[in-house]
């Protein structure tokens, strides 16, 4: 078991997750939060200075929940290809790997 998750682990960084994702949530944070100040200034000049500032109030909850959306549908991948790394380039067991989970 000890092995497998070892391996799993490995799997990993052999992939480069952390900086994968890392780098992805940066890039989708910064383009959102970006976007999101476009539109509010956008609201502002139309001469919807009152909605615009009620609107800047949750303009942060914006880029913040679209690069959590973008994290969580990451994961699922990411642990799938590790596991294949681990029993096809670390020598890792299917079982072992289920076994470790328990």
């Amino acid at each position: 078991e000890i092995d497998c998750m070892i391996a799993h682990e490995l799997g990993h960084l052999a992939s480069s997750h952390l900086k994968k994702r890392v780098v992805s949530s940066l890039v989708i944070f910064s383009s959102s939060a970006v976007f999101t100040a476009l539109v509010i200034l956008g609201i502002h000049w139309s001469g919807y200075a009152q909605i615009a500032t009620h609107v800047g109030t949750f303009a942060g909850i914006v880029p913040a929940l679209l690069t959590w959306v973008h994290n969580r549908r990451l994961l699922c991948a990411y642990e799938k290809e590790a596991d294949m790394r681990a029993i096809y380039e670390f020598g890792a067991t299917a079982e072992g790997l289920l076994s470790a989970l328990r």
